[in-house]
């Protein structure tokens, strides 16, 4: 198992323990999220995806 594949299986877990509410509501914003990543084919979804991220990760506070 890989680096990637153990984040994927923690955040997973911490989804799964939260109250059923909050988890259709990750779910919900994680298939729209998709749908919107889908809209942009040759990887440039996912590259808007990978910025967002990396905007969350350095500046939590300010996204």
């Amino acid at each position: 198992m890989n680096e990637d594949q153990i984040t994927l299986m923690a955040i997973q877990a911490t989804i799964t323990d939260l109250p059923l509410q909050d988890r259709k509501m990750v779910t919900e914003a994680a298939a729209k999220i998709r749908h919107v990543v889908a809209e942009y084919p040759k990887g440039h979804g996912q590259m808007a995806l990978a910025l967002v991220g990396a905007y969350f990760a350095a500046s939590p506070d300010e996204c």
